[in-house]
């Protein structure tokens, strides 16, 4: 009897996971739709919220779009597209993608391209119109209509220099944005002057885009920061999106009160920021909390804001951690978490996909730690329940999702080794032996699970591995043998026995006078 009940129950499993497939390729909804561009659906109504789509346009928008293969890019409203209409993108093969505009009198085919449309805009030029989009890598692609014969093609060493393109005005000026002294900024250019590249971006008349006050960090570099404080920073996935009040915060708050005793986890999430968005927000709560560690998880909702290239994503990444690098905090990265369901398909997998990649990249050129959670979701055991056990919603982890995460930040805080002390000399004696002595110090490591001190001495400058002693204390003596020059330097070790960097060095010869190193 129990065999065949877990038969019965295989075959219900089975058809639920197929059901599951099903029921993920489903065509996207009017309502999915507005979920899914809310931020430009906001554009179009006025003051009081009402719709100033009319009629038309929420015929328009009722139609369904392929979610595994098409993207919703944004709505316009322009005479040569049929009025009001939806840009789409399609993904017909791999690095090959159709543009088109969807009005209610059809589908106008725009062109295809080997790589992903950001932000296209169509705009007057000259006698006719022209179509302005971006590559991933924020390159500027000007192409004329119809036809999508190729006009010019701008491309620059920042990839954060260009943002988007809004809507533009009656006499073809492009509205932008680019990244400047920290902040983005609005500007325009002439299509024309842009097409024959009289007016480069970086000359751009710009106001800010910035609210905050902070105009620069550099002033606070050195600031105390405190080791037991942990900073939890990024969108909806940190604020805890479904379940606030049990996320990967409060899970790694408990584990941090198991492993120190006292520690404060700072939740900074905002549902739906970008990473345009954190790169502004970012400096003033560095300053504000002080925390040693930062918890960095952003760049989720970048996948699906086709306003912004990957190339961009990744350098406001890169321009938020040396930020913090450029205060003493040391951050930890992690990839982004797989998005499921639609959201997974198509463009928006090849973009995580790149962002991911991107991140693992950037971790090794700035030598920070990261945790793939990509790959610890994606991967995730068969029989512990797999990917979509630790999933609430096609974006956020279920609360078993969350306190994998926490187990994750608190695994890779525990191995972190300490910061390197600060060694000075407080002098000399003269030994028992008659070898010339030295008495160090050295500034007390801030770790909060601290276990001791090493001091290590060696022949020569790259090779300083000779333990002299372990020591709890902030000073040592040391009285060491031979006419050969020795340099000395201390490491500092925690509980969980991470050995730290080395210290600064200095060398003497027993018997001769010392100098500094």
């Amino acid at each position: 009897m129990a065999s065949s009940w877990r038969v019965i129950m295989k075959s219900v499993l089975k058809r639920a996971w197929l059901l599951l497939l099903v029921v993920s390729f489903l065509p996207l909804t009017a309502q999915e739709i507005r979920e899914t561009v809310y931020d430009r659906y906001t554009l179009l109504q006025d003051s009081q919220g009402a719709s100033l789509l009319g009629p038309s346009g929420e015929q328009l928008f009722s139609q369904t779009l392929d979610r595994s293969r098409e993207a919703l890019l944004r709505i316009g409203d322009s005479p040569l597209l049929g009025g009001l209409h939806m840009m789409v993108v399609r993904k017909e093969a791999l690095s090959l993608y159709s543009l088109s505009a969807v009005s209610l009198q059809g589908s106008v085919p725009l062109l295809k391209t080997a790589f992903f449309p950001h932000a296209p805009v169509v705009f007057p030029f000259r006698s006719g119109w022209a179509l302005a989009l971006l590559d991933e890598t924020a390159a500027l692609h000007i192409y004329s209509l119809p036809g999508g014969e190729e006009i010019t093609t701008l491309g620059y060493e920042e990839p954060l220099l260009l943002v988007n393109l809004s809507e533009t005005e009656k006499d073809g000026v492009l509205r932008l944005r680019r990244y400047l002294e920290g902040r983005y900024r609005r500007g325009s250019l002439s299509a024309s002057d842009v097409v024959s590249k009289r007016a480069p971006l970086w000359n751009l008349p710009s106001e800010s885009l910035s609210k905050s006050s902070l105009k620069s960090t550099s002033s606070y570099r050195g600031m105390d920061l405190d080791f037991r404080k942990f900073l939890g920073f990024g969108d909806s996935i940190t604020w805890g999106k479904p379940t606030p009040n049990d996320c990967y915060i409060q899970w790694l708050q408990s584990r941090i009160d198991e492993w120190i005793g006292e520690g404060t986890v700072i939740k900074e999430g905002v549902p739906g920021e970008s990473t345009i968005m954190g790169l502004e927000r970012l400096p003033t709560l560095l300053l504000q909390h002080r925390a040693k560690y930062l918890l960095f998880h952003e760049g989720t909702n970048d996948i699906v804001n086709f306003d912004i290239p990957v190339e961009t994503t990744l350098a406001n990444i890169r321009a938020m951690l040396e930020t913090a690098l450029s205060l003493g905090v040391q951050p930890l990265m992690t990839t982004l978490i797989p998005r499921n369901g639609w959201f997974g398909q198509g463009a928006f997998k090849d973009r995580e996909l790149q962002i991911c990649q991107g991140l693992r990249t950037m971790a090794k050129e700035l030598n920070l730690p990261i945790i793939d959670l990509w790959k610890i979701f994606w991967e995730y055991p068969s029989s512990s329940g797999g990917y979509y056990s630790l999933m609430a919603d096609v974006v956020h982890p279920s609360v078993k999702g969350y306190h994998l995460m926490g187990d994750n930040w608190y695994q890779t805080l525990r191995a972190l080794p300490p910061e390197a002390p600060v060694m000075k000399l407080e002098g000399f004696f003269l030994s028992s032996s008659g070898t010339l002595g030295v008495r160090i110090s050295w500034s007390a490591a801030k770790e909060a699970d601290l276990k001791e001190y090493r001091v290590y001495w060696g022949t020569s400058a790259g090779e300083i591995t000779n333990l002299y002693g372990p020591t709890e204390n902030l000073s040592a003596t040391l009285s060491l043998s031979g006419s050969s020059t020795v340099y000395i330097g201390v490491r500092a070790v925690d509980q969980d026995g991470n050995v730290g960097p080395l210290s600064n060095t200095f060398s003497y010869t027993p018997r001769r006078f010392p100098k500094p190193y």
